[in-house]
């Protein structure tokens, strides 16, 4: 198998991936509220096997509006800087962060 799943802001694909057995993760950027409101409608339509909310700062918000309505699982990713902010986002029900800074690998 060349790949097992797909990360993308496009809710087209994650239909896709999804007919073809891809583990599909959708991106969201929240910059305001109506950003959070076009991302529910998209999870409720695609139901992809996750979300990665961006930045991750915003995904501690996400989960308090949003997840207990879907139930999907929560990355953040983007602006986390140090192992302080990644426990603390565990500890607000954050599945698993993604991030450039090797050092937090």
């Amino acid at each position: 198998e060349l790949c097992n799943g797909i990360v993308t802001t496009k809710s087209n694909l994650v239909n896709t991936a999804k007919k073809e057995g891809l583990i599909t993760v959708q991106r969201l950027f929240l910059l305001d509220s109506a950003a959070l409101k076009t991302g529910e409608q998209l999870l409720k339509n695609n139901q992809p096997d996750a979300v990665e909310i961006l930045p991750g700062i915003a995904a501690p918000y996400f989960i308090e509006h949003i997840y207990k309505k879907l139930l999907c699982p929560v990355i953040a990713g983007g602006l986390i800087s140090d192992k302080d902010e990644i426990e603390k986002l565990f500890q607000k029900g954050v599945l698993a962060v993604s991030t450039s800074i090797k050092e937090l690998w």
